[in-house]
C-alpha cells in the first residue's frame, strides 16, 4: 500500500491542534489526544497513529528549540528535513509565543538555520 504525501492543509491542522492541546496543557486543562486524534483522522482519512506519529515530531521540534513539548508526546525525530521545515514555519505562524529569533540545528546538513529568514 502506498503512502500518501502529508498535504499543507494536514500540516497545518496538525500544528494547530498541537498547538491547542500544548495551551491547554498549560492552563492544566484536560484534554484528550486520542480525541484529537480520531477528529483529524476522520477530516482527512489518515490513520489515528500518523496523526500521533506528526506530533511527535512536533514534540522533536519543540525539544530541539529547549521548549516543553506535550507530556505523552515523546520527541521523535524521524521526520524528512522538508516536512521539518514547513513544521516549523506553521508552527511561528501559529504560535505567537514561537515568533522570537529561533534557530535550529539541522540534523541532516550539519547548518544553523534562522527560521526567521
Amino acid at each position: 500500500m502506498k503512502r500518501k504525501n502529508w498535504t499543507k492543509k494536514q500540516l497545518e491542522a496538525s500544528v494547530e491542534a498541537y498547538i491547542e492541546m500544548r495551551n491547554k496543557e498549560k492552563r492544566n486543562e484536560k484534554f484528550i489526544k486520542k480525541e484529537v486524534y480520531r477528529k483529524l483522522s476522520k477530516r482527512f482519512k489518515r490513520s489515528e497513529g500518523a496523526f500521533e506519529y506528526r506530533m511527535q515530531n512536533i514534540s522533536f521540534i519543540f525539544d530541539e528549540w529547549g521548549e516543553p513539548w506535550i507530556k505523552g508526546l515523546k520527541p521523535y525525530s524521524h521526520v524528512g528535513e522538508n516536512i521539518k521545515e514547513i513544521l516549523v514555519a506553521l508552527i511561528k505562524e501559529h504560535d505567537p509565543n514561537t515568533n522570537k529569533v529561533r534557530t535550529y540545528f539541522s540534523s541532516t546538513s550539519s547548518k544553523i538555520v534562522d527560521i526567521n529568514e
